[in-house]
């Protein structure tokens, strides 16, 4: 992006993960009511980067862990 683009460059951050957040949410639930099989999904806030805190998600408990780098880009 050229200097001149980042000065006049204001994305809405928040709609813009407001909306994908929406549409990843819609399409969980969809997937969840079309399985064969009991499924379930939670949703935590912790820095996995320094470990899963076992008072809130104990050991065998999970299939899956699903993370986001820091260097993630959430637009553009």
């Amino acid at each position: 992006m050229s200097p001149e683009r980042i000065k006049i460059f204001k994305p809405d951050s928040f709609s813009v993960f407001e909306k994908t957040l929406g549409k990843k949410r819609n399409g969980l639930v969809d997937f969840m009511n079309k399985s064969k099989y009991e499924v379930s999904s939670k949703i935590y806030d912790f820095d996995t980067s320094v470990g899963i805190p076992k008072r809130l998600v104990p050991d065998e408990s999970m299939d899956i862990v699903l993370t986001s780098n820091q260097t993630d880009k959430s637009y553009g």
